[in-house]
């Protein structure tokens, strides 16, 4: 094997993963054992290695109305081991929870092709989220002025529809005076 090669190819990885600024992480699925890069912490709001990088640990992290939907997805990611796109809300350290997308591909495989490793990323994705809620919001309020809009265009058609009637009555009532 060529050293020199290998010299190269860890310092292109440690380039990249720095690059990158997502935090990668490394897990042994049978022993729920996981690897966290110090920038994965980092995202938490954590110093590198301030919780127990394990899967269980992990799992108490994630809010907690997401936990059976996460749980079922990457679940469905290890019993087919294929790759898998997770967004989910983790708490950080200071209790606030964040959106992340987390993306894992398997690395191993047991006999009946299930995932025995994983490797993947995690990305912030909270401002994308925010802005997909302000979005959401905004929508909200356009629909709302819409059917207020709609209700007062309908009051206007139907007080027109009454004079037109009122008009032809006072014509109707006219050609009887006559």
């Amino acid at each position: 094997m060529d050293t020199k090669n290998t010299k190269d190819t860890n310092e292109l990885y440690n380039l990249v993963i720095d690059a990158l600024e997502d935090g990668v992480w490394d897990w042994d699925v049978p022993t729920g054992q996981a690897y966290f890069t110090p920038r994965y912490f980092e995202m938490l709001g954590f110093e590198d290695n301030e919780f127990p990088a394990t899967y269980n640990q992990w799992i108490t992290m994630v809010f907690p109305d997401d936990k059976d939907r996460i749980e079922a997805e990457l679940q469905a990611g290890v019993a087919s081991g294929k790759k898998f796109v997770v967004d989910v809300r983790l708490k950080r350290k200071d209790g606030t929870y964040g959106w992340y997308s987390t993306h894992g591909k398997t690395i191993t495989k047991n006999i009946d092709g299930s995932a025995k490793r994983m490797v993947g990323t995690l990305t912030d994705i909270s401002d994308i989220k925010n802005a997909e809620a302000e979005l959401e919001k905004s929508r909200l309020l356009i629909e709302e002025k819409f059917q207020e809009t709609n209700k007062l265009n309908g009051l206007t058609v139907d007080r027109e529809l009454k004079m037109v009637k009122m008009k032809e009555q006072i014509k109707e009532l006219e050609s009887k005076i006559k």
